[in-house]
Formats: structure tokens, sequence, C-alpha cells
């Protein structure tokens, strides 16, 4: 769903977004707890972040790799873990949360 669209899916609903390291867990854990401070809880969570090494496997530096792996995963684990218990309070009074997670 496009952002325009929302007011004519969801009446009264609004859309906050926050931006942190995804390679941060603690970055990550106050960002969402600044969005849902703002929006008064969580109801979704959209993880769209991402890193490539433009190579061949076998020419890519483990740290890099390392690296690529801290962002593309554990970033969105540790959005999914931090937004977790906001997420379960909107499933409670809404009776359903979602997580989108976006890749390449």
């Amino acid at each position: 769903m496009v952002l325009c669209e929302l007011e004519a899916h969801c009446p009264g609903a609004s859309v906050h977004t926050c931006s942190a390291d995804v390679s941060d867990a603690d970055a990550i854990a106050r960002a969402i707890e600044r969005g849902a401070a703002a929006a008064g809880g969580v109801d979704a969570l959209v993880c769209s972040a991402g890193i490539a090494q433009p190579a061949r496997f076998d020419e890519i530096a483990p740290a890099a790799f390392e690296r690529m792996l801290r962002v593309n995963v554990g970033g969105c684990a540790s959005a999914c873990r931090a937004a977790l218990p906001f997420l379960r309070a909107a499933g409670a009074r809404h009776g359903a949360a979602r997580v989108v997670l976006v890749s390449s």
C-alpha cells in the first residue's frame, strides 16, 4: 500500500518512521522506542536496509562478508527483537500486528 493511500484504507492511521545504524542493535532499539513513543505504539514494522558486496564470494574479505550479514540479517533480527513487545501489545489491542522484511 502506498503511504498516500493509508488514510483511505485505515482512517485515522498515521505513519512514523525512524532510522538507525542497522548494524547497531542498541541504536535500533532506541529508534524503535522513540517511534513507539511518538506514535503511541507500534502496529507494524517494516525493515528495509541492506548492503551488497559486488564481487564473487571467494573475493569478498571475511570482515566485509560479516558486516554484510550484520546489516542484512542482524539488523532485521535486532529490529524485530526491539519491536516485539510493542507488536505483541498491538496484537492484543487489534488482534494482529505485522512485520515486513524487504530484501533484494
